[in-house]
């Protein structure tokens, strides 16, 4: 293969797979800015959120009340699957938190609740949808996004399509990674937009700042933080449907990527936002240049080797402050 066109393939491809993990990473980094606690269960909703879009796109009965099932446009089951995220979110906070923050609760009583949650969700999925791998059939995806291949997919064996492909410059990419870049990367923006010029962005900033001044300034902290967990949980279920989209769809699939995105966090530096989205680069690319390099088996160690290269000369993260205490 010609070296530019190598270098920019997996350059792209590493890109993609890294605005993922930014994704994903970004609801651990939003709850921890505004509640200073690693929401574990996060994994799972993210595993939950490519469950509910697949669910929708092969049709669904939801319970028996539907007949004949409803089956929705791929586009429409990943915003509906992400919305139900969210709101999965929403209960998250209100069964497993809410009280325990008003006792106050340590931060390890806070991580053993998420951790019940997370496995109560696995198990439900595993009854609910069975323990097998599961993925998208490349027939639910819009004509542009595939193209005829008769006799043969190397996606799904006995399938009549695969993927398209576009051609940026000398370089080969599937349309469905530029599609998951472009998406990602949008969500991305579109939350540091609402951060840091909406007027529930900086409610949400002043709750993490201090929740006792935010309150006595006449922000609903309760409701403030009910938008944060459904926000963060609506971007890993986007996140996991991107991820669904690309590889199977398990109860378990949010296990290593649940790993990955909090060395994310850490890396970028803790409650950072942007940080998040750099951090997630980072150890994206570096998990595609190792691939490319012949070393998959060992993809995983470089990409966490990475992080503790750059912690060491940085413990804060890349874009991380020492933090203080808030009242």
């Amino acid at each position: 293969m010609d070296p530019v066109r190598f270098v920019i393939q997996t350059i792209i491809n590493g890109v993609a797979v890294g605005s993922v993990y930014g994704l994903f990473a970004l609801g651990y980094t939003l709850i921890f800015g505004t509640l200073e606690i690693i929401n574990l269960a996060h994994a799972a909703v993210f595993m939950m959120g490519a469950f509910f879009s697949l669910s929708l796109a092969q049709g669904t009965t939801i319970w028996g009340l539907l007949d004949p099932p409803l089956r929705l446009p791929l586009g429409v089951a990943f915003v509906l699957g992400s919305l139900g995220a969210g709101l999965l979110g929403i209960l998250i906070e209100r069964v497993a938190f809410r009280a325990l923050r008003r006792r106050p609760a340590t931060p390890l009583t806070t991580l053993i609740s998420s951790i019940g949650v997370a496995l109560f969700l696995v198990n439900l999925a595993q009854l609910r949808f069975g323990a097998d791998d599961q993925r998208f059939q490349v027939r639910w995806f819009p004509d542009w996004l595939r193209e005829n291949a008769p006799q043969w997919s190397w996606i799904i064996p006995g399938s009549r399509f695969r993927l398209a492909q576009v051609r940026i410059g000398p370089a080969q990419v599937q349309m469905l990674d530029l599609i998951i870049l472009l998406v990602a990367v949008g969500l991305m923006l579109a939350l540091w937009f609402a951060i840091n010029r909406s007027k529930v962005g900086k409610a949400i900033r002043a709750v993490a700042e201090s929740p006792r001044t935010a309150s006595l300034l006449g922000i609903d902290v309760d409701r403030i933080i009910m938008t944060t967990f459904f926000v963060a949980s609506a971007l890993g279920g986007a996140a996991g449907v991107l991820v669904g989209m690309k590889n199977n769809v398990s109860p378990f699939m949010g296990q290593v990527p649940g790993l990955k995105a909090l060395a994310v966090i850490v890396l970028g530096g803790l409650g950072d936002i942007t940080g998040a989205m750099l951090g997630g680069l980072v150890m994206g690319i570096a998990e595609v240049l190792t691939q490319a390099a012949g070393l998959a088996s060992w993809s995983d160690a470089v990409a966490f080797g990475v992080m503790f290269l750059i912690l060491v000369a940085r413990p804060q993260g890349l874009l991380g402050r020492a933090r203080e205490q808030r009242a």
